[in-house]
């Protein structure tokens, strides 16, 4: 049995977060942008981040396991047509497409993905 999960996901130049809803429970972490990107990296690319680091977090923690559908609520409106056409335009959006869509196929889960302004995106207040 696969379980339906909600992924959202935020980020910053200088801060990342990400929120888990499984259905009973909510798990939510934010971390401080890694050294090498801290205030380095664009609004985007820090989005995209946050989105591979959330769902590489949430499958090591079991919140999110193998089969499973996840919904993935993104804050950038560009990132969902993005994910589908495999590019960003920019190497390092890229490279964390890449990963994402690796995880996605390592672990047989399906994905959709849906932009959230940031009142209806739980992860985004973490960022403060």
């Amino acid at each position: 049995m696969t379980g339906r999960h909600v992924l959202y996901s935020d980020g910053n130049p200088t801060r990342i977060a990400w929120a888990i809803s499984t259905g009973t429970r909510t798990l939510t972490q934010r971390r401080t942008q890694a050294k090498i990107y801290h205030g380095r990296v664009s609004e985007i690319q820090a989005r995209f981040i946050a989105l591979h680091v959330g769902l590489f977090w949430g499958i090591g923690v079991f919140a999110i396991r193998n089969g499973d559908d996840i919904r993935m609520v993104v804050s950038d409106p560009a990132m969902p047509s993005y994910m589908k056409s495999k590019s960003g335009g920019d190497a390092f959006i890229d490279g964390r497409i890449r990963f994402v869509d690796m995880l996605l196929q390592q672990r047989g889960l399906r994905a959709t993905f849906r932009y959230a302004a940031p009142a209806e995106n739980i992860a985004t207040p973490l960022l403060e």
